[in-house]
C-alpha cells in the first residue's frame, strides 16, 4: 500500500459493508476514518486490508467515483469500438493508475478514457462491493 494521499474505500471488518474516507495502517491494522457529508472525519472504522482502494480522482459517465480494484466497461460511439472489462489497478513501475484487461494486458486509457470520445462505466469491483460506491458530490 502507498502513503496515504487520497481518498479510499474498503469493506469493514466487522459486518463488511462499505465505507469510504481516508486510510491508515496502525498497529498492524487497518482503518478509514469515515467522512461525513462537509469533510468532516467523524469514525475510525477497521477494515478488510485486501479490500481497500485508492480514488483515482476519477468519476465514469455516470458521475461515480472510480477506485483502485473497479471493474470499468469501456467503449466509443464515435470510434465505434467496445473494449473488454477491465480491473482499475496501481502501476508501482509507471506510478500511476491504470487498467488491466482480462488477457492479462494492461495500458495507459484510463486518465483519458473520458474524453476524445471515450466513456468509461464502473460496473464493479473486483470486491463486489456495490456498498461502497460513492456518487460525486
Amino acid at each position: 500500500m502507498r502513503d496515504n494521499i487520497g481518498k479510499y474505500r474498503g469493506r469493514r471488518k466487522d459486518n463488511g459493508e462499505g465505507v469510504n474516507g481516508w486510510y491508515l495502517e496502525y498497529d498492524g491494522k487497518s482503518y478509514i476514518f469515515r467522512e461525513e457529508k462537509g469533510g468532516f472525519l467523524v469514525g475510525l472504522i477497521e477494515v478488510i486490508p485486501e479490500t481497500v482502494g485508492e480514488s483515482t480522482g476519477l468519476t465514469d459517465k455516470n458521475g461515480v467515483k472510480i477506485y483502485e480494484g473497479d471493474i470499468i466497461h469501456i467503449w466509443s460511439s464515435f470510434y465505434k469500438k467496445d473494449m473488454p472489462k477491465a480491473i482499475v489497478f496501481w502501476n508501482e513501475a509507471k506510478a500511476k493508475f491504470d487498467i488491466k484487461e482480462p488477457n492479462g494486458l494492461y495500458n495507459n486509457w484510463l486518465p483519458k478514457a473520458n474524453h476524445q470520445g471515450w466513456f468509461i462505466e464502473v460496473i464493479g469491483s473486483i470486491h463486489d462491493e456495490e456498498s461502497c460506491r460513492e456518487e460525486s458530490s
